[in-house]
């Protein structure tokens, strides 16, 4: 019992990580893509939000 608590325990903190950097990098994105709509360059906006410029001149 107490490993299958263990497990469970573990599994959820993993999840959670995973949905905290899934957030965050949600977030960079919505940054990224107002700062394009200001005008600033995919240069800029990497050297801000930490994106790699290929992500930015998707947007």
């Amino acid at each position: 019992m107490k490993k299958w608590s263990h497990d469970e325990s573990n599994n959820l903190a993993v999840a959670r990580d995973e949905g905290l950097a899934e957030g965050a990098l949600k977030k960079q994105r919505e940054i990224a893509v107002n700062l394009k709509a200001a005008g600033y360059s995919a240069a800029q906006i990497a050297e801000l939000t930490g994106l790699p410029v290929e992500a930015i001149t998707g947007l």
